[in-house]
């Protein structure tokens, strides 16, 4: 697997960074990149490793386990008439 940036555009992988700041929490930094190759530019936003933990937590939390999912779907059999 690797870390190199993908233009959406064309896939290059060489890109450089315009701009960089911190975003508006102070929790995370927004880049503003190019591609080399087509002159594309995007913006990525790079969350610290303890907020992306917290939102995986908080995902995992929402997330309920499979074997309390319905068996049936509405409107499947034993549902009532159709």
């Amino acid at each position: 697997m690797s870390d190199a940036i993908e233009c959406p555009d064309c896939g290059h992988t060489q890109t450089r960074v315009v701009d960089s700041r911190p975003d508006y929490d102070r929790a995370s930094i927004r880049r503003r990149r190019e591609c080399f190759r087509c002159s594309a530019r995007w913006h990525t936003l790079e969350l610290m490793a303890d907020r992306v933990n917290l939102l995986e937590d908080g995902l995992a939390q929402l997330r309920s386990p499979a074997e309390d999912a319905p068996t049936t779907l509405p409107g499947g059999k034993g549902d009532g008439p159709h």
